[in-house]
C-alpha cells in the first residue's frame, strides 16, 4: 500500500480478522514490512524493520488481530504478509490499515478514505473540470473528493458486497465541508441503494445539513433492509448546488451504529428508546413529568403511583399475576416530609422531624433506631444507633466559622481533629494523643500533592502534567515513600485523555487501544495481548487472551443488556432472571441451580442453605446487634467498633480467627492473622500491603477501576486477566504463561483456585475485590460480604432506591443480580451497563442516601471545591476531573432521558457532592452549589 511523504513517520493500526482450524506449528499472523521509494525493505542498522501480530493456532473462531506501528521516516509503501507457520488451515478476512491508533469498526467499502490512486473503487458521474480527487482539504489523510456546485447531478458511487436479511442494519456515514450550500438546492447527501433478493431495489438517502458553511460536519445514519439483499451501491450526491463541497472517509458497516429515542407529543418525555440492536424498552408519563410506567426491552415492567405533590406513593415490580407483584409504599406528613415505608413484605419503617423539617429518627420494623442531631447551622451533630435505652453506635461531630467539619467523637472519645488551609482544603487530621497526624498539601488546583500517614511511614505524592499536550492536567505518576525507599507508577494518556500505558512500580507495562467507539480494543501485558470484541450496543462479547498460550471468553445477553451466558475455555455458563431480574438459575454445563426469593429481595436457599428471615431482613437463627450488625451466624462470630466497622472474627469456639483496625477515613489499615500485614491506598485504590516489619507483600497497579498488575514480594511483576465483571480468572507472567487460575459461583464463592507459588495468597480476587481467606469474606470497604450465604454482615448505609423495592434490603447482595451488578465501595449495586471509553461504563441506581453517610463522608473525605461547576464541593476522594465528567454526563442527559440523567447525576451525587446535600428520607436528592450557581438556586435531579 503506498504512503504519501507527509504520512511517514506517523501511528496507523492494522487489523485483520482470522479463523483457524487443525494449525499446529508456530501459528498464523500477519507481519508487516516498510518500503523505500526505490522498492527496498527499510533496516534499522542491521534490522530488518517489521511488525508481527501475535500467532494463533488450533481450531479458533474468527479472532481479531490488530498491531498498532510507527511507519519509519523514509516510508513509501507498507507491505502485509498473511502467514500460517506450521500446518492447518486458516482464514483471514477483513483486513484493514489506517492511520492513527484507534481501531476502525470495519467497513465494507474499499478506498473509503479516497487516498488510494485517482480515486480508486469509486465510479464518478457528471464530474466536471476541477472535480475529483483534492488534496486542498482532507478530514483525513491528505487527500478528498471535491465537486464544484452547478446544475448537474454530480456523485461518486461504489458496489459494495454485502449480504443481508430483513431488518439486518447498515450505517452510511461520512464527512463533508462545503463552503456555500444552497438551503433550497438539490441533493448534500449520501445514498446506500439496496439491492433486494427479489430483483427490487430501496434507495435511503440522507442529507447533511445545508445550513452549514465553511465547516466539516459529519452525517451517520442506521437503514434496516426490508427484505433479503445481495449488493448495495453507495453515493455521495451534489446535485444542482452552489460553491465546492469536499467529502472524506465515507463508509458501509454491516452493523448499527445509532440508537433512538421517541418523544411524546409535547417533546418533553421519552417514551421509547431503540438501541443499537433494535432493542425497545417503552415508558409511560404523566402531565407534571412523573414516570408511571416503563417495560424493558426484554418485557421486565415497573409501575408507579404519585400524590398530589408528584410525591412517590408506591413502586412495583408488575410479577406474572398480581400476588407476586413487588411493591414498597409511601406516606408523607403535610410538610411532605416521607411519614413512613413499607416495604413488600408489609415492614413498616417511621420517619420523624423537627420544626425544621430536618429527619431526626428513623426507627425500623423491630424498633432499632438511628437518631441524628444539627447544630443552629443546620451541620449534623451526632448520630446514634441502638434500641430501646441501648446505645450501640454514637458520633458527634464539631464544626468551626466556615461550617467546616473540625473534631469527630465517637462514643464520647475525641477520635480525630482537621485543619484547614485559607483554600478549604484539608491539611490535617490529628487523632486523640494529639501526636498521630496524617497530613496533606496540594498545588494551586486544589489537586491532592502529598498523602502522608502518621509519621510519613508511607507518603503517596502525585505529579500531574504540567505542558501542552495529551497529559497536561492528567496524573502522569504518583510515588509511594517508604521506609526511605521509593517506587513510582506512571501513566500517559491520548489526544482524547484516555489512558494508553500504566507502568508499574517494577516496570510493568499495560499499554490499552481504543477502537472508534472508544472502548478499549486490545489490552498489552508483557508478553500478553488480550483482544476485545463489543457488539453494537456496545457490550463485551468476547475476550481472546493470547500469551504462550490461549484463552477465549465470550458473552451474550438478553435484550435489556442482562447476561444470558458466560463462555470461558469451554464452559458455557447460562443465566436466566425472573420478572424482577433476580438471578433465578445458573447453569455451569453441568447442573442448574435455582434461586428463591421472598418479596423483600432475602436469597433462601443460598448453597444449600434454607434461611428465614425477620421484619428488617436478618437471618432468624443468627444474632445480631442493636444496629443490625451480624454477631454470630452458623460458623463465626463478630465483633464491631462504635462506628459500625468490624474488629474481629472468632470461630465459633472463640478462636481469633482476624482482627482488623481502619484509617480514619473507614479503609482498611491492618489486617492480624496471626502477624499483621497493613493496607496502603491510592485514594480507594489498594495499592500496598506490607508485612510488620514493614517489608512489601504486594504491590497493585489499577487502571480505570481494574487491577492490571501485581508485584510480589521477590519484585518479580504478574498481569490481571479479568472478565466481563472483573472477576480475576488468571494471572500472566511477562513471558505470557498462566501462572493462576481461578473460577467462581455466580456469588463470588470460590470453586477452584490454582496458583503458583510466586503469586500464593494474592488477595485480588472476584469483582476485583480483596478476598480474605481466613475468613472467606470479600472486604468491600465500607462493609464486608459472606458469598456463602450470598449476604453482607452489616447493614448497608445507603438506604436503597426509592424506585426499586430490591434496593432496600440492606443486606441482599447485588440487588440479587450478582451477575450484572459489582458493589465496589459496599455501598451501592451498580449496574454494568454499557461499555464507555474505558471499559465498562457503569449507571448506578438511583438511590436515597443515609443523612449521616453524607455527613460523615463529607466530614472524611472532604477534598476540593470546582469552580468551574458553581463551586460544588468534592467529597469521598474522586478527582476534579471526574467529578466534572460525571457532572457534564448528568447535564447532557436530563433533556432527553429523565431517568438516565436521574441515574447519573445521583452517582456524581453520591460520591462528589456532599458538603451541602440536602436530603430527607424518601425524597429526591439535590445539592446547593457553593457560590454562584448555574442555574441559581436549587439543581433537582
Amino acid at each position: 500500500m503506498p504512503v504519501a511523504a507527509d504520512e511517514t513517520d506517523k501511528d496507523y493500526t492494522l487489523s485483520v480478522y482470522a479463523k483457524t482450524s487443525g494449525v499446529t506449528g508456530t501459528g498464523a499472523n500477519f507481519r508487516v514490512y516498510f518500503k523505500d521509494a526505490s522498492g527496498n525493505y527499510i533496516y534499522n542498522g542491521a534490522d530488518l524493520v517489521i511488525y508481527d501480530s501475535k500467532t494463533i493456532g488450533g481450531t479458533t473462531d474468527w479472532t481479531r488481530l490488530s498491531t498498532y506501528f510507527k511507519a519509519p521516516a523514509n516510508t513509501a509503501a507498507i507491505q502485509i504478509d498473511l502467514r500460517i507457520l506450521g500446518a492447518g488451515t486458516v482464514y483471514f478476512d477483513g483486513a484493514e490499515l489506517v492511520y492513527g491508533r484507534v481501531l476502525d469498526n470495519y467497513y465494507s467499502n474499499e478506498n473509503a478514505s479516497l487516498e488510494w490512486g485517482n480515486l480508486e473503487n469509486w465510479t464518478m458521474s457528471s464530474l466536471g473540470t476541477g472535480d475529483g480527487k483534492s488534496s486542498e482539504i482532507a478530514k483525513r489523510g491528505s487527500y478528498s473528493l471535491k465537486l464544484n456546485g452547478n446544475t448537474a447531478s454530480k456523485n461518486l458511487g461504489q458496489y459494495v458486497e454485502v449480504q443481508g436479511n430483513a431488518n439486518d442494519p447498515l450505517t452510511i456515514s461520512g464527512w463533508a465541508y462545503s463552503t456555500n450550500p444552497n438551503p433550497s438546492g438539490g441533493y448534500f447527501a449520501l445514498d446506500v441503494v439496496l439491492r433486494y433478493n427479489d430483483g427490487t431495489e430501496d434507495v435511503f438517502i440522507q442529507e447533511f445539513d445545508k445550513s452549514r458553511a465553511n465547516q466539516w460536519q459529519m452525517l451517520k445514519s442506521t437503514i434496516r433492509a426490508q427484505k433479503a439483499f445481495y449488493q448495495a451501491k453507495v453515493y455521495v450526491l451534489y446535485y444542482n448546488q452552489t460553491g465546492a463541497v469536499y467529502f472524506d472517509n465515507i463508509k458501509l458497516e454491516e452493523r448499527s451504529s445509532l440508537s433512538q429515542k421517541a418523544y411524546d407529543s409535547s417533546g418533553n418525555f421519552v417514551t421509547a428508546t431503540t438501541d443499537e440492536l433494535n432493542n425497545r424498552s417503552s415508558f409511560n408519563f404523566d402531565s407534571n413529568g412523573n414516570l408511571l410506567d416503563s417495560t424493558d426491552a426484554s418485557s421486565k415492567k415497573a409501575s408507579f403511583v404519585y400524590d398530589l405533590l408528584n410525591k412517590l406513593k408506591s413502586a412495583t415490580l408488575k410479577g406474572p399475576t398480581l400476588a407476586e407483584d413487588i411493591q414498597t409504599s409511601y406516606i408523607y406528613d403535610a410538610q411532605g416530609n416521607l411519614k413512613s415505608r413499607t416495604d413488600p413484605n408489609g415492614r413498616v419503617t417511621n420517619f420523624d422531624y423537627n420544626a425544621i423539617n430536618k429527619a431526626v429518627t428513623e426507627t425500623d420494623p423491630l424498633g432499632k433506631f438511628i437518631t441524628y442531631d444539627y447544630d443552629e447551622n443546620g451541620n449534623l451533630k451526632s448520630s446514634i444507633r441502638g434500641k430501646g435505652a441501648n446505645t450501640v453506635q454514637s458520633e458527634s461531630y464539631t464544626y468551626d466559622r466556615k461550617n467546616r467539619l473540625l473534631e469527630t467523637y465517637v462514643g464520647g472519645v475525641k477520635q480525630f481533629t482537621n485543619v484547614y488551609n485559607f483554600a478549604d482544603d484539608k491539611t490535617q487530621m490529628t487523632l486523640a494523643d494529639g501526636v498521630t497526624k496524617y497530613t496533606y498539601s496540594y498545588d494551586a488546583n486544589h489537586r491532592v500533592l502529598t498523602a502522608a500517614e502518621p509519621g510519613n511511614s508511607f507518603t503517596l505524592t502525585n505529579e500531574y502534567g504540567q505542558t501542552p499536550g495529551n497529559s497536561n492536567g492528567m496524573r502522569v505518576k504518583y510515588t509511594e515513600t517508604m521506609g526511605g525507599m521509593s517506587q513510582i507508577t506512571s501513566f500517559s494518556y491520548d489526544e482524547l485523555r484516555r489512558m494508553t500505558t500504566a507502568t508499574g512500580p517494577r516496570g510493568g507495562l499495560t499499554e490499552f487501544f481504543y477502537n472508534e467507539q472508544g472502548a478499549q480494543s486490545r489490552i498489552k501485558n508483557g508478553a500478553t495481548e488480550i483482544y476485545q470484541d463489543f457488539d453494537n450496543a456496545g457490550r463485551l462479547t468476547g475476550q481472546t487472551v493470547i500469551g504462550s498460550s490461549k484463552l477465549d471468553l465470550k458473552n451474550s445477553y438478553y435484550a435489556n443488556g442482562q447476561v444470558n451466558t458466560y463462555k470461558e475455555d469451554g464452559t458455557t455458563h447460562t443465566f436466566v432472571y425472573d420478572f424482577a431480574k433476580r438471578l433465578a438459575s445458573w447453569n455451569n454445563g453441568t447442573n442448574t441451580v435455582t434461586y428463591n426469593y421472598d418479596k423483600a429481595g432475602n436469597l433462601k436457599n443460598p448453597h444449600g442453605l434454607n434461611l428465614t428471615f425477620n421484619e428488617v431482613n436478618e437471618v432468624i437463627g443468627y444474632l445480631y446487634d442493636d444496629a443490625g450488625n451480624l454477631t454470630q451466624d452458623n460458623k463465626y462470630k463478630y465483633t464491631w467498633d462504635q462506628q459500625g466497622q468490624l474488629t474481629t472474627v472468632k470461630n465459633l469456639s472463640d478462636t481469633v480467627l482476624a482482627s482488623y483496625t481502619y484509617h480514619p477515613n473507614g479503609l482498611r489499615k491492618t489486617k492480624t492473622v496471626g502477624s499483621t500485614m497493613n493496607y496502603h491506598y491510592d485514594e480507594t485504590n489498594l495499592i500496598r500491603i506490607t508485612n510488620g516489619s514493614g517489608a512489601t507483600v504486594w504491590t497493585f497497579t489499577w487502571a480505570d477501576g481494574k487491577p492490571v498488575s501485581m508485584t510480589n514480594a521477590s519484585g518479580t511483576t504478574f498481569y490481571y486477566v479479568t472478565n466481563f465483571r472483573g472477576d480475576v480468572i488468571r494471572i500472566m507472567d511477562g513471558n505470557g504463561n498462566f501462572v493462576a487460575s481461578y473460577s467462581y459461583d455466580p456469588w463470588g464463592k470460590v470453586l477452584s483456585v490454582t496458583e503458583n507459588a510466586a503469586v500464593a495468597g494474592q488477595p485480588i480476587r472476584y469483582a476485583s475485590y480483596a478476598y480474605d481467606t481466613e475468613t472467606q469474606l470479600y472486604y468491600l470497604q465500607a462493609r464486608y460480604y459472606d458469598p456463602e450465604t450470598a449476604r453482607f454482615v452489616s447493614r448497608d448505609p445507603d438506604g436503597g432506591d426509592q424506585d426499586n423495592p430490591i434496593s432496600q434490603n440492606l443486606y441482599a447482595y447485588g440487588n440479587d443480580d450478582p451477575v450484572n451488578n459489582v458493589d465496589p465501595d459496599g455501598q451501592w449495586a451498580i449496574t454494568l451497563g454499557a461499555i464507555g471509553p474505558a471499559g465498562w461504563f457503569l449507571l448506578g441506581a438511583l438511590t436515597i442516601y443515609s443523612v449521616v453517610l453524607s455527613y460523615r463522608y463529607y466530614a472524611e473525605h472532604r477534598e476540593a471545591t470546582l469552580p468551574d461547576e458553581g463551586g460544588v464541593i468534592l467529597g469521598r476522594k474522586v478527582s476534579r476531573e471526574r467529578a466534572a465528567e460525571l457532572l457534564r454526563r448528568g447535564k447532557n442527559v436530563i433533556s432527553g432521558s429523565k431517568k438516565a440523567a436521574k441515574k447519573i447525576a445521583k452517582k456524581a451525587w453520591r460520591k462528589v457532592y456532599k458538603d451541602q446535600a440536602h436530603k430527607k428520607p424518601g425524597s429526591r436528592p439535590h445539592w446547593h452549589g457553593k457560590g454562584k450557581q448555574k442555574p441559581p438556586g436549587h439543581s433537582l435531579w
